[in-house]
């Protein structure tokens, strides 16, 4: 048999097509490989964007409140974008952001942007309705014409001026020389200097920092008990320690009889009031919702 016609036998055999057939869909055989790689760029038929993949933004993810606003900062991402966009929800009560339901709020300057103070009205208008809730964002990596994008999340954070902690030395009693503490979660400022500290043995709020009439004006204590009696301390003086913290020395505490307040048991909750601390950037109120009422555990 000549060997021509060997080999034209062995081409029509079923084993040595079946064999061709595989080297070709794997890719083996000459061109399998160029044909492999556009099937997997055109599986995403609805974008025009077939260099792969898109990155998304990454940490540190911060959010600092400024007044009603937030400053952000993260890392942007390197790879397939030539956009980014804010995305934004004011989450309420709760530090779980959900996966769905954001609101536009911006679209950054450039692809490599790595920071932004969100001061829209997107959310909540006017902005001040934001004060003591938690808000949720999301930064989206973008390609212009192309349907393909991916999104990293920041931290829920509470905006406005947040009290976020009280305390008073030297514990259990209040007079002359006492010391009450209160935190916030940014700088603030103060309007007066000088206010009443009240203290009452018979009704709650136990504690207020107000004016003469012992109306509040910067805020009060509830919880626990003054086991002496009431007391005014009328020459009480504020300041701002370290930007974050005001710091109320009481002065001028009498009745008549007495000059201390004896005080115990708690818990011991704060409640912020009107205008005279405020934010020194954007003069945010304190705000009052159940994420601003900061507690001590006892007097």
């Amino acid at each position: 048999m000549s060997r021509g016609r060997s080999l034209r036998r062995l081409w029509r055999s079923p084993y040595v097509v079946a064999a061709a057939v595989l080297l070709f869909a794997s890719g083996l055989a000459g061109g399998g490989a160029t044909l492999a790689s556009f099937a997997a760029e055109t599986q995403n038929n609805t974008s025009t964007f077939a260099g792969g993949w898109i990155g998304a933004a990454t940490g540190p993810f911060t959010v600092t409140p400024t007044g009603y606003n937030a400053t952000l900062g993260w890392t942007p991402a390197t790879h397939g974008l030539d956009g980014q966009q804010l995305y934004g929800l004011d989450n309420g009560a709760s530090a779980t952001c959900p996966a769905s339901g954001y609101t536009s709020l911006a679209t950054m300057a450039s692809a490599t942007t790595n920071g932004y103070t969100d001061s829209s009205t997107s959310l909540d208008n006017p902005r001040s309705k934001v004060n003591g809730h938690y808000v949720c964002y999301r930064m989206t990596s973008t390609r212009s014409g192309s349907s393909w994008t991916a999104s990293a999340s920041f931290p829920a954070t509470i905006l406005g001026l947040v009290p976020t902690g009280i305390s008073y030395s030297p514990t259990g009693s209040l007079a002359n020389g006492s010391v009450i503490t209160i935190t916030y979660n940014q700088n603030v400022s103060l309007s007066s200097t000088s206010l009443t500290v009240c203290v009452s043995n018979n009704s709650q709020p136990i504690v207020i920092l107000g004016n003469g009439s012992c109306t509040p004006t910067i805020g009060s204590f509830t919880g626990g008990t003054d086991t002496s009696r009431s007391i005014t301390c009328g020459s009480s003086t504020a300041g701002v320690v370290g930007g974050t913290s005001l710091q109320v020395t009481l002065n001028g505490c009498g009745n008549g009889r007495s000059h201390t307040a004896n005080m115990s048991g708690g818990p011991v909750t704060y409640t912020g009031v009107g205008s005279v601390v405020t934010s020194s950037v954007g003069a945010a109120v304190q705000c009052t919702t159940s994420l601003c009422t900061p507690q001590m555990t006892s007097w």
